[in-house]
């Protein structure tokens, strides 16, 4: 009776413990079914939140590709299924551009890096986004012979005819050739398209001309309206009125009102203040008045703004930012040198006649008309020390007799008609590069005239400014991409 007893109560506890096994089996079913449910439906939202972020980067990439956008900044795009986050950052010498995309989905994140290398690069001894005529005589010379960095001579956004004894070759061949590289001439039809090619080529950050006048003012201090230098941004600028005439030897300015009456305004190089009795200011404004400057010595560094500006006869003046609302003359007819040096001038209009003039480093910007008339023994800029020179509007270059630019001439698609009159007895040469953004430009040299690229200037005016881009060397047009991504659980 026993016996059956504890059989009986054997049998319960069997039951017992079968049932509790099958309970933890069925719970442990049930959870693996379930993480396995929720595995697949996080798997399914990557899968969505990866999508999102391959179409934001192939959108992002068609843009730098067509020359739509800069690498710089961010954007958001939206799609039915979520959004991708992206943000535009370039190297150190913005030639390759970093995509970082973040893909969402929900509260699936995927992200994806992207490196583009080069960048568009349009670099060459003269480029011209359309160049309308082209005459090349005599001992004239377009010349990418470096062996380091090897660029076409000449590129053009259309297919230019000319009239003129015009050929090309390679640098070995060093006879009778107009062109000199490895590839000659290139044409590249997409100039014509958008000036965002040469822009962002030449400045940082930069797809138009206003995105140049954004780095210009910050830079300098100097405002814009429309491209014109309209004076010099700052908290302690003095601004005179009904100022008449003023005139600048070394470190002292005297002005005279139009009642007649006279002021002197003294400038410490050493602080770099201007002093107009017991106060003191960062930079002088003199409205509309003429400024003669017989030499000024700008020590860390001076600004100034007029109406009319004159430099006469031997003039030195260094370290000078100078705004010109009207106009900067600079005659020379004797044998006395003008001399400016790590000066930065923005004026509307220019006329330069000089027979010995010599600037060092620097800006030369203009936004109106006029000429750039060098002759014997000029010089704008050294190897050293190259000078940038802006036209956003008709300026004019025109040189004869030993004369030398070493550093970059940009034109900007604002000037209507860039002309470039190359004829001297002499030498006449341009050591960097011509980059021109107007829809219609003239190239004119002859005898013994040349325009060669030099990279080794141009990455020296790079580091001096700090806004231009060195040149990218052997490029082929063939980008590059490199591509890694990560899951953020």
């Amino acid at each position: 009776m026993k016996k059956n007893i504890y059989n009986k109560g054997f049998a319960i506890i069997n039951a017992l413990v079968f049932c509790v096994v099958l309970i933890i089996l069925g719970a442990a079913i049930a959870y693996i079914t379930q993480i396995g449910y929720f595995s697949i439906s996080a798997e399914a939202r990557y899968q969505i939140a990866e999508k999102n972020a391959n179409k934001g980067l192939l959108k992002a990439i068609s843009e730098i590709y067509n020359g739509t956008r800069i690498c710089n900044g961010t954007e958001n795009i939206s799609f039915s299924t979520g959004e991708a986050q992206i943000r535009f950052v370039p190297d150190e010498n913005d030639q390759n551009c970093f995509i970082w995309i973040k893909g969402i989905f929900k509260n699936s994140n995927i992200f994806k890096i992207a490196v583009i290398f080069p960048v568009n690069s349009y670099w060459g001894a003269a480029v011209f986004r359309k160049l309308n005529s082209l005459d090349i005589k005599c001992h004239a010379d377009i010349i990418s012979c470096n062996e380091t960095c090897k660029i076409p001579a000449l590129i053009t956004g259309n297919n230019i005819t000319s009239s003129s004894y015009f050929t090309t070759g390679y640098c070995s061949e060093y006879k009778d050739i107009r062109a000199l590289v490895d590839e000659p001439y290139k044409i590249n039809p997409e100039l014509l398209e958008s000036p965002i090619y040469l822009a962002n080529t030449v400045f940082k950050n930069a797809k138009d001309r206003n995105d140049i006048f954004n780095i210009l003012s910050q830079k300098y201090g100097i405002s814009f309206s429309n491209g014109t230098p309209t004076g010099i941004t700052g908290q302690n600028i003095w601004n005179g009125t009904s100022i008449n005439t003023c005139t600048a030897e070394d470190t002292t300015i005297t002005c005279t009102y139009t009642n007649g009456t006279d002021i002197t305004i003294n400038y410490n190089p050493i602080t770099g203040n201007f002093t107009l009795g017991s106060e003191e200011y960062e930079a002088i404004d003199l409205g509309n008045a003429s400024l003669t400057i017989n030499s000024f010595n700008g020590g860390v560094g001076a600004k100034i703004a007029a109406g009319t500006v004159e430099f006469t006869g031997k003039s030195a003046v260094s370290n000078l930012t100078l705004v010109a609302r009207e106009k900067i003359n600079i005659y020379n007819y004797m044998k006395a040198t003008t001399s400016i040096i790590n000066s930065n001038f923005f004026a509307k209009d220019y006329d330069i006649f000089n027979c010995h003039f010599d600037y060092e480093g620097g800006i030369l910007y203009s936004s109106g008309s006029g000429y750039l008339k060098l002759r014997s023994d000029s010089n704008i800029g050294t190897p050293d020390n190259p000078t940038l020179i802006i036209a956003d509007n008709q300026l004019n270059i025109d040189g004869k007799c030993h004369t030398d630019i070493y550093g970059l001439v940009y034109v900007t698609e604002a000037n209507p008609g860039f002309g470039l009159d190359l004829d001297t007895s002499g030498h006449f040469e341009i050591h960097g590069a011509i980059i021109s953004n107007s829809l219609s430009n003239s190239l004119s040299m002859r005898c013994h005239t040349t325009i060669e690229f030099d990279p080794d200037i141009l990455r020296k005016l790079s580091s001096n400014l700090g806004f231009i881009k060195p040149p990218i060397c052997n490029f082929s047009q063939k980008y590059q991409l490199i591509t890694t991504k990560m899951r953020i659980y």
